[in-house]
């Protein structure tokens, strides 16, 4: 091989100033420098050893970035790409410096040379900035081992949740079939296992219409109860629902089943005993209304002729004979009263009474002027009465009966009794106070049933249905009715009515 020529061994160094325009515009210019060879007392090894290191260099720094380049279009998931790409830059950049280095033995483009070396530079300092702001986050990315680690606790994890899965679906009392979109069923629990009466090879794999009649034109959403016949030739009502789930393998139907069977024979049984208890007490008010009826002509008759005996005999009738008579007429009247007191029993459960607006302060009013009360009776009202939407005569009712009873049962000859409202967002509360005798605790429950008074019925004329009375209607309506102790004698009785009925 033959030496390249050699400039002497003298080195004069020069400098001059040189414009950045002159610069571009010679950028690819060698003529004003001497190639490497010519410069400088090269040995041939020597000056080989460099252009040979350099191009292994290029070629190793090109090969670097094509490998790193096809790792990351591979792995989408590698952290950081962003980085990778500037390694990739400035691997590139460190190896044309190399090969202009190796070039420049021949073509002295050091104008080229220094660029190059400064775009080096500045995509090694680009990339030294993003490694910096990423080392933070990069020296808690975890090793492959704790990853290794946790992916084993999170598979454990997930085995233990499909297992327990696996248990509540296996032991639900709901049945649940996994039908495929061809229809054939996929899976299916014990329970509906057992709702058919077949093993798990006699359901898997077969169309589930044979198990769910129409189930191919039930949509998503639709529940209704079907009748199924088991293995065993026993009929089932089973409430079926089916609802679209997404599986790996495309979307699926899941079918739920429900043993309505003993439910809907409870059900009729109790429509029909509750049909059967309606008849029987339409029956008996019809009795009630009747026998009321029938019973009152005699009774007029009885009464008029007591008085008539009376009449016929005032002059001759011994004392005892008439008190006799009178004690006649007395029982007499009592009869007419629970008689009508059965017969306003009755309507109290039967009548739908016309909803209206009411003031009920004033139907308090209307209620005191119906009972003429004597001068004797003081009657304070407190509370807000509002207007309401309501059954005026039942209301109207229940007022009626409590005062009067209050009245009827005092052991004053001046009773005073206070009548208060008040309101709730959805009720009213009533409350009739007397300063009587009281009802002792004992008693407060029995006085509403029918027929019950505390006194004896030679004391105080009535029926003992009053309060019956009122708490049958009360209760019609959604209330409630309860007696407790005045604030200082006597009786408190506190009802609910609803502020509005339709």
């Amino acid at each position: 091989m033959v030496a390249p020529a050699r400039c002497g061994p003298q080195i004069l160094y020069c400098s001059r100033e040189v414009r950045v325009d002159e610069y571009f515009s010679k950028f690819f210019d060698s003529s004003d420098f001497p190639a490497r060879w010519h410069c400088g007392n090269w040995a041939e090894f020597h000056g080989w050893l460099h252009v040979c290191s350099d191009v292994a260099v290029f070629l190793a720094y090109m090969a670097i970035p094509l490998v790193l380049v096809f790792f990351l279009r591979k792995r989408k998931d590698i952290p950081f790409p962003a980085v990778f790409y500037m390694f990739v830059a400035f691997i590139c950049s460190c190896g044309l410096t190399h090969l202009i280095e190796a070039t420049i033995f021949w073509v002295p483009i050091y104008r080229v040379a220094g660029a190059m070396k400064l775009v080096t530079a500045i995509v090694s300092w680009i990339t030294v900035g993003a490694l910096v702001f990423i080392m933070p986050q990069a020296v808690q990315l975890r090793s492959p081992s704790a990853l290794a680690k946790e992916v084993a606790v999170r598979t454990e994890q997930l085995r233990s949740a499909e297992a327990l899965q696996r248990t509540i679906l296996e032991t639900s009392p709901v049945g649940k079939l996994l039908v495929r979109e061809d229809g054939t069923v996929r899976y299916a629990n014990q329970a509906a296992l057992d709702f058919f009466g077949i093993d798990r090879e006699q359901c898997v794999g077969k169309d589930a219409d044979l198990f769910v009649p129409d189930l191919g034109s039930r949509l998503d959403g639709d529940r209704d109860v079907v009748r199924v016949v088991t293995g065993q030739g026993a009929l089932l009502d089973l409430e079926v629902g089916v609802h679209t789930v997404e599986v790996p393998e495309g979307p699926e139907t899941l079918v739920s089943l429900v043993d309505m069977t003993e439910r809907l024979r409870a059900e009729a049984e109790l429509a029909a005993r509750n049909r059967e208890l309606q008849l029987a007490n339409q029956e008996l008010d019809r009795f009630t209304e009747i026998a009321s009826h029938d019973l009152r002509t005699p009774l007029q008759g009885v009464k008029s002729l007591v008085g008539w005996i009376a009449a016929d005999n005032a002059d001759t009738l011994a004392e005892p004979s008439r008190e006799h008579l009178e004690l006649v007429g007395a029982r007499i009247g009592r009869l007419e009263t629970l008689l009508d007191d059965l017969l306003e029993y009755s309507r109290a459960a039967r009548e739908k009474p016309s909803v209206e607006q009411v003031d009920t302060r004033q139907l308090l009013g209307d209620t005191l002027e119906l009972l003429d009360l004597s001068p004797e009776v003081s009657v304070t009202i407190e509370g807000d009465f509002p207007t309401i939407e309501t059954a005026r005569t039942p209301l109207r009712q229940a007022l009626l009966n409590l005062i009067g009873n209050a009245i009827k049962h005092h052991d004053r000859s001046a009773p005073a009794l206070t009548v208060s409202c008040s309101a709730t967002d959805t009720m009213l509360e009533f409350c009739v106070t007397d300063d009587g005798p009281g009802i002792p605790l004992e008693y407060r429950e029995r006085v509403f049933e029918m027929f019950e008074t505390l006194r004896s019925r030679d004391e105080v004329e009535g029926s003992g249905m009053g309060l019956a009375i009122v708490k049958r209607i009360v209760e019609r309506f959604g209330g409630t009715v309860s007696i407790e102790d005045a604030p200082t004698r006597g009786t408190l009785v506190r009802f609910t009515w609803p502020r509005e009925l339709r």
